[in-house]
């Protein structure tokens, strides 16, 4: 994978109040661009450090279809929650019925881009598995899909 894109700073319009993203996109063999969005959360869910994405990832993706158009892209949503030592990933569609999110294997995403240094791995177990633990159903953050 070839990193193209590495923007610390980058923005996407069309929401007023959110801030600045980081941004890395790679270009996967196939030509597959994907994407990995940062949101840098705070103390707990109830204080955000940066900006919370729940509400925009539509708009973040029509920024990235401006950005690059014509490209396929791949957007993985990238929390980074502070309370926490690992990132947690997860993948961003949109069907008919809305706004979907899978989650996925923290260390697979990882090794997958090849990025050791710039996210944090999960160290734990779960039942012979690596993977960081779901969201619960009542989870105030958690969006339909996920």
């Amino acid at each position: 994978m070839d990193l193209i894109r590495d923007e610390p700073q980058w923005t996407f319009t069309g929401f007023p109040g959110f801030g600045a993203q980081h941004l890395r996109v790679w270009r996967a063999p196939g030509g597959v661009l994907v994407a990995v969005v940062i949101e840098v959360q705070g103390i707990d869910d109830e204080n955000i450090y940066g900006t919370d994405l729940i509400e925009g990832h539509d708009l973040v993706f029509a920024q990235l279809q401006a950005d690059h158009p014509g490209e396929r892209i791949d957007y993985i949503h990238c929390e980074r929650r502070l309370t926490l030592a690992f990132d947690v990933f997860s993948r961003i569609t949109f069907k008919r019925d809305g706004t979907h999110c899978s989650v996925l294997d923290t260390n697979d995403v990882i090794d997958h881009l090849g990025v050791d240094n710039l996210y944090r791995r999960y160290r734990g177990e779960v039942f012979g598995t690596i993977e960081p633990p779901r969201r619960a159903p009542g989870d105030p953050h958690r969006m339909p899909g996920c």
